[in-house]
């Protein structure tokens, strides 16, 4: 099974999105901060590998928490 996750910004239609796909059966759907806007900002610029991945862990630990909540 393949995956496909999708961010958004605050007030970009996010929440317009989420309520359209999750009209499909097989959509799983979040809403709320799993990751900071600021999070987001930061792995755009041109920062050290080791804070990347660190970056990366922290969103990876974030879903599989939601993904784990029942």
């Amino acid at each position: 099974m393949k995956y496909c996750v999708v961010f958004g910004a605050p007030r970009s239609g996010t929440i317009y999105l989420h309520q359209l796909l999750s009209c499909l059966g097989s959509v799983e759907g979040m809403i709320g901060q799993a990751v900071s806007v600021a999070t987001c900002h930061i792995i755009n610029q041109n920062i050290f590998k080791e804070v990347y991945d660190a970056l990366a862990v922290s969103v990876r630990k974030n879903i599989e928490v939601y993904l784990s909540a029942e």
